[in-house]
């Protein structure tokens, strides 16, 4: 399909380096402990003041970048117990490459979560 998959965390290289091999995951754990990037894509939790603990944690999100490195999707959602369907991030991809999304039945479809449609094109 042509695409690529990474996660982000503002825990130190060291901390995702330790969940990526405890849980096993094939795919690159980005770390931004300074929040930049969680700022840059506006998914920073306010609702804790700074010197908080959780201050800083960024709301969940899945974000779909082209080639180009623009944000062509984005899905987030405050509520933590949202998360996008794998059917919903599959539609934006099967758009953006152009090709038949695959029957999805497998998938439960959408969990409660916001699809930002803001950057349609």
């Amino acid at each position: 399909m042509g695409v690529s998959v990474a996660a982000m965390s503002y825990d130190s290289v060291d901390t995702n380096s330790a969940f990526a091999r405890k849980y096993q995951i094939q795919f690159p754990v980005l770390s931004d402990v300074d929040h930049a990037h969680v700022k840059s894509f506006g998914i920073l939790n306010t609702n804790h003041p700074p010197g908080h603990p959780w201050h800083g944690v960024p709301y969940p999100g899945v974000f779909v970048i082209n080639r180009s490195g623009v944000v062509v999707e984005k899905f987030a959602e405050e509520n933590y117990r949202s998360r996008p369907g794998l059917r919903d991030i599959l539609e934006v991809v099967h758009e953006m490459t152009r090709q038949t999304p695959p029957d999805s039945s497998d998938d439960p479809g959408k969990t409660g979560a916001h699809r930002d449609q803001s950057n349609d094109n």
